[in-house]
């Protein structure tokens, strides 16, 4: 089985959805795009990610989930308010770049 990371999936989706918007010739949700709102989700949907990822390097621990040598469990800093929020950085960026372009295939539906 292939065992493709989170952020890899994550623009392989971006970028099958937008070629479906564009084959089928889809039209934009009313209202959208805007632009401002998700360039700016865009951009903040690297806060926690990096958040996390600074802090398991501060607590001498992986970043990678399945490392047999992790040394710590990590209950603080952005883990207080999500369970991953690495993950929660990757579902905010896709939605940012929904918003941003605007198109039905990108909400999951036509």
């Amino acid at each position: 089985m292939l065992k493709l990371p989170p952020p890899i999936w994550a623009p392989v989706y971006v970028l099958t959805a937008a070629a479906i918007s564009w084959f089928f010739g889809w039209s934009k949700v009313p209202g959208l795009p805007l632009a401002p709102l998700g360039i700016s989700l865009v951009a903040i949907s690297w806060i926690l990610p990096v958040w996390a990822i600074v802090l398991f390097r501060r607590e001498g621990t992986e970043v990678e989930p399945t490392s047999p040598t992790n040394r710590k469990l990590i209950t603080s800093g952005p883990y207080q308010f999500t369970r991953n929020p690495m993950y929660l950085g990757l579902v905010i960026l896709t939605l940012g770049i929904a918003i941003w372009v605007g198109a039905w295939a990108m909400f999951g539906r036509p």
